[in-house]
């Protein structure tokens, strides 16, 4: 099977070296079994069957100018479809461009190829096998994707709705500033579709530009950060068929902004948001924060309550980006996050999650409880399978202490640990003292004294 990288590129090199060819390459002789098919206009679809190494020809006729033209050609039995080649005037004719893959192939010929007023032949050359084919010709070389502002609204559909024979397809998408400082393109391949992969190029279809891709097995797609994109720029996309299939193309494309869900004002209030993660692969949610907030708590379960292990990404003001293209997450960590000050202030997070197209899953974000606890008492604590892994404790410390201990007693095989810090809820990156046991079953604890331990409020 071509690869779908190798497509991408063989478009522009077949288009760049397209004279050189004519000059270069030997012209077949035509077999007594050739067949030319007559079409009125260059968008048509044929049908025929071929022996071994015999060309079946499509005549057709440019009365004006083109903006270029795309071919596609399939197999009925998976049998590789052998070359197809774009000849001018005649059967015998100058080679414009050829292209030779497997039981489904498509050739791009772009509009500095092709001339008005002139008579084309499609040729379609078998090699050592018999079969049967389907040969589509389209004057649509390149579809135009408009940018979404992550509604939706801008989602195009495959084209051909119920036809087997589709073969890739080429957009261009005018780029605009994100709101959320990332772009987004997902590929949404429908169950009982053939599966489609999805490039991205900038600027031009050309093989030594970076090309981004994502060639996952059903839904596709990918996030771009800000540094990868930029407004008013030319991008092209590339959706590609992997292999050859009976089935029935569909599939949806959209680019541009993000999807974010927004959960609002973060209170003591649970907000819980069901989705199911798209084909870019993340799913983004928008909270905002006031200065009231000790701290913030972020957990991810699966639909029934139960945890599930995905990694979850906050940043401020903008959207967490972390994949090949780049790497912006202010903070990330697997199933939860509690943020404490001075990170968390006033303003506005991006929380992302990462997980495969088509997992569901709930975001659960509320303020974390804090719970006032005396100077030298004990407390009992539980935490059960699914919980939330932090406890928050508000302690005040009287004036002129002349020390302080805390240990926590595990009471089972579970690897615990203890954050103090004066003046703000701590967690394990902001903390005035940490004891952290090293294995499950140890008792951590730590006692603190002057300097360091001041009278006040502590947690």
């Amino acid at each position: 099977m071509v690869s779908v990288r190798s497509l991408f590129s063989r478009f522009v090199m077949v288009a760049a070296s397209a004279l050189v060819l004519s000059m270069l390459l030997t012209v077949p002789a035509a077999h007594a079994d050739d067949v030319t098919h007559n079409s009125a206009s260059a968008d048509f679809l044929v049908a025929g069957s071929l022996s071994a190494n015999a060309s079946d020809f499509v005549e057709f006729e440019l009365p004006f100018a083109q903006q270029g033209m795309r071919f596609a050609v399939r197999s009925s039995g998976g049998e590789a479809t052998g070359t197809i080649r774009l000849r001018r005037d005649s059967i015998d004719g100058a080679i414009i461009a050829e292209s030779t893959g497997g039981a489904i192939q498509t050739l791009f010929v772009l509009p500095t190829q092709l001339l008005a007023n002139r008579t084309y032949f499609l040729e379609i050359q078998a090699s050592n096998e018999a079969y049967d084919y389907a040969l589509r010709g389209d004057s649509q070389l390149i579809r135009q994707l408009n940018w979404d502002d992550g509604s939706g609204a801008n989602t195009v559909s495959s084209p051909y709705p119920g036809e087997v024979l589709v073969g890739d397809i080429i957009y261009r998408i005018d780029t605009q500033s994100s709101l959320y400082g990332a772009m987004r393109v997902a590929l949404d391949v429908a169950d009982g579709s053939p599966d489609y992969d999805v490039l991205m190029q900038r600027g031009s279809l050309d093989p030594n530009n970076e090309t981004f891709e994502s060639n996952r097995v059903g839904d596709d797609g990918f996030i771009l950060p800000a540094a990868e994109f930029g407004d008013a720029q030319d991008w092209y996309l590339l959706v590609s068929q992997r292999e050859h299939s009976d089935l029935i193309p569909s599939w949806e494309l959209v680019a541009g902004d993000l999807e974010v869900t927004d959960l609002g004002q973060l209170s003591d209030a649970a907000a819980t948001e069901e989705v199911i993660v798209g084909p870019e692969g993340v799913a983004y949610f928008e909270t905002t924060v006031t200065s009231e907030a000790l701290a913030w708590q972020l957990k991810l379960s699966d639909l029934n309550g139960a945890s599930t292990n995905h990694e979850v990404m906050v940043s401020e003001s903008s959207a967490p980006v972390d994949n090949q293209y780049g790497q912006t997450a202010d903070w990330q960590a697997m199933s939860q996050l509690m943020l404490v000050p001075p990170y968390l202030g006033t303003a506005t997070y991006i929380t992302g999650v990462k997980a495969e197209p088509g997992t569901p899953l709930a975001l659960h974000s509320v303020e974390q409880p804090v719970t006032d606890l005396a100077f030298e008492s004990t407390a009992e604590l539980s935490v059960a399978a699914g919980d939330f892994g932090y406890r928050t404790y508000r302690v005040s410390v009287p004036v002129d202490p002349f020390g302080w201990t805390i240990s926590l007693d595990p009471g089972n095989d579970e690897t615990l640990a203890i954050y103090a810090r004066s003046g703000d809820v701590p967690n394990e990156f902001y903390n005035t003292s940490l004891a952290e046991a090293p294995a499950g079953g140890i008792t951590p604890a730590m006692t603190l004294a002057p300097p360091v331990l001041t009278d006040g409020t502590w947690y």
